[in-house]
Formats: structure tokens, C-alpha cells, sequence
């Protein structure tokens, strides 16, 4: 099921089934279309929730975090993608709202210390924009570096949480 959320930013997409939140992207993601048809494709799900519900949770908490309402994102997430890569998401989920790691510093914390490339690559392929905050990983002489939903994007982000840390 898919649903298109409004924000400060511009349109985004977010596509749910049984498994939860599989995607959330900015509407002129280069290839949105691919992401979608790879998830939809998926038809064996190892949990049981309601696209519908999951999907108005997700307007929810964007509209609650746009409006400085919001630290912390509390939706059932299913991220589709290879073992590194749900790794180095799975050290994004742990970076706290406000704060910042570099791309140096997230490989590290997968034990793969000379893998900052393969960590920006796969932080690229990160299906759930904002939720599994890929903009807070940073260069390491503190420049915010690339993001697949801009770069402009990136850095309005990171000054929201900046100016509203808790």
C-alpha cells in the first residue's frame, strides 16, 4: 500500500505491507519506481501489521517530527537489503536525534574501519529516509557530505535537530 506524506521538503512516498514501513523516500528519488516494484515483489512476510494503520502512523509522526514535535520515530520498520547493509542501518537507527557520526566512525562501529565507502554506499541504498536517519552521518571534517534525498535536504535537517536537541 502506498501514500503520499507532505512535509517542508517536498512530497514523499511511503510504501507499507505486512512487514511494516518498507519505504519512505522523497518523491523525486532518482529511482523510486525500481525501489517500489523490488518491494512489491516481496509476498513471504515474517510479520502480520496492518499497511493501513502503519502508513497514518507514519504521516503522523513526519507531520509531529517536521513540527518539532517529535525525537524519536516509534513505527514497525522492515528495511529489504543485504547483510552489511542492514548492519550499517542498523547502526544509523542508533544515532541520536541532534547528533551527528561520521562515516569513518560508523564503519568502525561495525568493525570494518577501512569500509567508509561501502558504509556511504550502503547508507545511499537506505529505503527509509528520516526514520533510519542516513543525514546523520557526516564527513569527518564535519561536512555533511552526500545524501541520496539532497544535499540541501541533508543540511535543513540537520539544523532542525540541531536547534531543537532535547
Amino acid at each position: 500500500m502506498i501514500k503520499k506524506i507532505s512535509t517542508p521538503l517536498g512530497e514523499m512516498i511511503a510504501f507499507a505491507n505486512p512487514d511494516g514501513l518498507c519505504l519512505l523516500k522523497f518523491y523525486d528519488c532518482a529511482n523510486l519506481t525500481e525501489l517500489i516494484s523490488q518491494i512489491v515483489q516481496i509476498n513471504h512476510y515474517q510479520h502480520q501489521y496492518q499497511p493501513e494503520t502503519v502508513l497514518k502512523q507514519t504521516q503522523d509522526q513526519i507531520t509531529e517530527y517536521f513540527n518539532q514535535q517529535r525525537t524519536i520515530f516509534t513505527l514497525p520498520v522492515h528495511c529489504y537489503g543485504s547483510t552489511f547493509q542492514q548492519a550499517a542501518w542498523a547502526i544509523l537507527r542508533k544515532i541520536p536525534y541532534g547528533t551527528t557520526l561520521s562515516y569513518q566512525a560508523q564503519a568502525i562501529a561495525l568493525n570494518k574501519p577501512a569500509a567508509y565507502r561501502a558504509v556511504g554506499n550502503a547508507n545511499g541504498r537506505n529505503k527509509i529516509e528520516l526514520i533510519i536517519p542516513c543525514h546523520r552521518v557526516i564527513r569527518k571534517n564535519n561536512s555533511a557530505g552526500g545524501y541520496a534525498g539532497k544535499r540541501y535536504r541533508k543540511e535543513f535537517l540537520l539544523a532542525l535537530e540541531k536547534n531543537n536537541k532535547p
